[in-house]
């Protein structure tokens, strides 16, 4: 005879009970990192405490050397010094149980956990997804740019590869500036109906506002200038000028203080992977020892195109908060100037946009676990006051800190990209 399920009560408590049981630590942080190569392959400082954080660098040795002793004594002067001022971000995720979908399923654990299992893990694939992509950017937040369509209900991306960052039901706002500098646009938000991910277009139920307009930037709505100081913050595109990047005028030392930048010609190198060699050689130059490499999924498949029958593959172990070994990432092995380096493919990773970095010069610094449910009071979960519903939250407060910049290199693989396809 078989016996029947034990009665439950749909209760905040049962709740939290069964969300400890369908997420532990260790699957926490799995679904964080999965297909997300540099998230999940960056160390992790969970200690960050204060307002801010000070990353010193030391960007000039001392004065006083030379084959004159009179003359080193007379120059003598000690090493140059810049510090960055790291201040927290905060990326939250807020999800909701009705109070009727809680009493049908009072006498129906399957379906109560079911529910939560759902709604828990699309808001933290949702703060994965957001984490992730802010890795790779500048700290604005931009996520596209209007090409055309502005002001109506369907607006054409310049990057149709950007698409991967929008989906249905987001609210959007646009500015005039990808979010490192100047305002959000003051037009009310707007909310996406449908994404035509092979086009680049996305719909809206009526004409959106005039703000919108074409050659505007898009946000997530309250992302703008407020996300991780990515790699293309540290490791600019372009050369960095006097505007300060966390408190630090970087145009004196644009190298050491802002990274190193290539660019791969197809005319000069032939192939992406001699235009890697010649850009790991630059990168040895100055001191840099690099490890890794990260490329979307697309500029991937040109360099293994290009290596051909030498492919070899290794897994590499995650950098996890616990430091339990929870993930491993297929990583493309392949020789530079200053030895091995593993390549990785990662779809946050811009297109036409490859990063040659030192992953020990890098850390992403929170304060707690990343992301951690928000239950400092001892409750997973809160009675909603302005709906018939409880909530539960989720969110990373930090940043992401390089302590030497000029051993990375952003290179610019536009001219390769076209080959993946």
């Amino acid at each position: 005879m078989v016996a029947k399920a034990k009665a439950m009560t749909a209760t905040s408590t049962t709740i939290e009970r069964i969300l400890k049981e369908l997420y532990p630590e260790r699957k926490l942080e799995y679904m964080l990192y999965d297909k997300a190569p540099f998230l999940g392959m960056i160390p992790k400082d969970t200690d960050f405490v204060g307002d801010s954080k000070r990353i010193s660098l030391i960007t000039d040795g001392i004065a006083g050397r030379s084959a004159d002793f009179t003359t080193a004594q007379t120059n003598r002067a000690g090493a140059g010094y810049d510090g960055f001022n790291l201040r927290p971000k905060t990326d939250s995720a807020i999800f909701g149980i009705t109070t009727l979908a809680l009493r049908q399923s009072k006498k129906d654990q399957g379906a109560l956990v079911k529910g939560l299992n759902t709604e828990t893990k699309t808001a933290i694939t949702k703060l994965k997804q957001s984490i992730s992509r802010s890795c790779y950017g500048n700290g604005g937040g931009a996520i596209g740019q209007i090409a055309s369509g502005g002001g109506t209900a369907a607006l054409t991306l310049v990057n149709t590869d950007d698409i991967v960052h929008f989906e249905r039901r987001e609210y959007l706002q646009h500015a005039t500036t990808d979010g490192t500098s100047g305002a959000v646009g003051v037009t009310a938000q707007e909310i996406i109906e449908s994404v035509d991910r092979d086009n680049g277009v996305i719909g809206f139920a009526a004409p959106v506002a005039a703000g919108f307009a074409d050659g505007q930037y898009l946000f997530h709505a309250g992302d703008f200038g407020a996300k991780l100081s990515g790699i293309q913050g540290w490791v600019p595109p372009t050369t960095p000028t006097a505007t300060p990047f966390l408190g630090v005028d970087r145009s004196s030392e644009p190298t050491r203080l802002g990274g190193q930048r290539f660019t791969a010609s197809r005319n000069i190198h032939g192939t992406l992977q001699r235009a890697f060699v010649k850009a790991g050689a630059r990168l040895n130059r100055e001191g840099g020892d690099p490890d890794s490499l990260f490329l979307n999924p697309e500029d991937f498949a040109t360099m293994l195109n290009d290596v051909g029958d030498k492919t070899r593959f290794e897994k590499m172990p995650g950098k996890t908060q616990s430091g339990k070994a929870v993930i491993a990432y297929n990583a493309l092995c392949v020789q530079l100037p200053g030895g091995e380096v593993k390549v990785y493919a990662d779809k946050h990773c811009p297109k036409g946009r490859a990063f040659l970095l030192q992953m020990n010069t890098w850390q992403l610094c929170t304060a707690g676990k990343a992301p951690s449910w928000l239950d400092e009071d001892g409750k997973m979960f809160l009675r909603e006051g302005s709906a018939d519903a409880l909530q539960g939250r989720m969110a990373m407060y930090g940043d992401i800190a390089c302590y030497a910049p000029g051993y990375n290199m952003t290179i610019d693989i536009s001219a390769f990209s076209d080959q993946a396809a």
